[in-house]
Formats: structure tokens, sequence, C-alpha cells
């Protein structure tokens, strides 16, 4: 079936697991991630609302992507141990 946006929203749709990952982030990079990644914000309009250099965005930026993709990839070398049980 077909995801719409109010799916998105929902903690217990299918992207809870998302929202749940970037729920666990530290705040300054959750908050880096939200602007740039869902809001739109560039670097530097990000920067001037969170009062800090663009090079501190970028790198909070850089380490909540890390940060999901490490998650991710745990989840799927977990997943064939969670088929058999």
């Amino acid at each position: 079936s077909d995801v719409c946006s109010s799916d998105l929203l929902d903690p217990a749709g299918p992207a809870g697991e998302l929202w749940a990952l970037i729920g666990g982030l530290p705040a300054a990079q959750r908050e880096v991630l939200v602007l740039c990644g869902l809001l739109g914000y560039d670097y530097g309009g990000a920067a001037d609302l969170l009062g800090v250099p663009v090079g501190t965005v970028r790198s909070r930026l850089h380490r909540a992507r890390a940060a999901l993709a490490a998650d991710r990839s745990a989840d799927e070398r977990d997943e064939p141990r969670r088929r058999r049980a």
C-alpha cells in the first residue's frame, strides 16, 4: 500500500521506527537534521537560526546521518536472527 504524508507523522505508522531513531539522537544533532533534512533549511539558514557557525551545522548533520546509518546497518545485521526466532 502507498504511504501518505499523514502516515509519516504517525509514530505508530510505517515511519515510527525512523522517528524513534531520530528521537534518540542528541538534541543538537536532531535539531540540525530536522532543519536541514526535513524542513529544507540550507546550512547557512540553520546556522543563523541556531546561532552557531556553518561548520557546526555541517558536523552535527554529518554525525546525525552517520548515527542513523549505523542504526540501520545494525538492524540489517540483526534481521536474519529475528526471522529465525
